[in-house]
């Protein structure tokens, strides 16, 4: 195989990649969703909320507020009891999240973000670096344990 025919192969199957990784989130968040919406109507509950937020929306399209509000309509018109999908940080950074956390007194040392888990964060995952740059524009000391 030329090397130009291995680039676009290479590159089909980066898209690939890509589409199936949307696919899957998609997926993934629509299933948990359902889950949650039956729990809900079960036990005539009103509300399921999602902890979104705005820096999510390059990264998840399912967590754009065109999706939430798809979701919310879904599961209001198909339930029962009008369950609805609230998403209050859709709008608003996790730094804008943590300055509502730091208000309300909590304490960070004591909440959890790596993807890796163990017993300390790793500080090198894509969760562990976007806790430090929340915590930072929140203006918020990070007394979080790190691998590093």
């Amino acid at each position: 195989m030329s090397k130009t025919n291995q680039n676009r192969a290479g590159n089909q199957l980066l898209r690939l990649g890509a589409v199936w990784g949307v696919l899957l989130g998609l997926l993934f968040i629509t299933f948990l969703l359902s889950i949650a919406i039956g729990i809900a109507e079960s036990n005539n509950l009103k509300k399921v909320f999602i902890a979104n937020h705005g820096g999510d929306h390059t990264i998840y399209p399912d967590c754009r507020p065109e999706f939430i509000k798809a979701i919310d309509e879904a599961a209001e018109a198909g339930t029962f009891v009008d369950v609805r999908v609230v998403a209050p940080y859709t709008n608003i950074t996790k730094g804008q999240i943590a300055k509502i956390g730091k208000k309300l007194g909590i304490d960070y040392a004591e909440t959890w973000s790596c993807y890796k888990g163990g017993e300390k964060h790793c500080g090198k995952c894509g969760t562990c670096v976007e806790r430090k740059e929340a915590l930072a524009e929140a203006g918020i000391e990070d007394t979080t344990e790190y691998e590093e």
